[in-house]
């Protein structure tokens, strides 16, 4: 089963960059942002509350199983485990719980 709500942190939600350097912009604010909007400030970028409620909401559809794997990227995972550092091609094996409260998020 594919759950699309696993894909990637959007770095503009509007989809309207036009070049690779505005994505790592966008990354570089995300991160000394701590993924929150400033006051009533809107940003292109997905911010961490709405990255986590994406992300849980997928979660939760399969929190009653035994056994799920995920495959996802880092910024996807940081939401439902703590981990400091991902590799590339990385397993991490974490515990889900529909309602657990939100694991600290490394802004590495």
């Amino acid at each position: 089963m594919v759950e699309t709500d696993f894909h990637e942190w959007m770095p503009d939600i509007t989809f309207q960059y036009e070049r690779f350097e505005e994505c790592l912009e966008f990354n570089n604010e995300f991160n000394r942002l701590k993924g929150i909007y400033p006051g009533d400030e809107r940003k292109r970028w997905e911010s961490l509350p709405s990255l986590r409620e994406r992300v849980r909401r997928a979660a939760d559809k399969y929190a009653h199983y035994d056994k799920a794997i995920i495959v996802s990227h880092g910024m996807v995972m940081r939401v439902l485990t703590y981990a400091e550092e991902i590799k590339n091609g990385e397993i991490i094996e974490c515990h889900y719980e529909i309602g657990q409260p939100d694991c600290e998020y490394s802004f590495s």
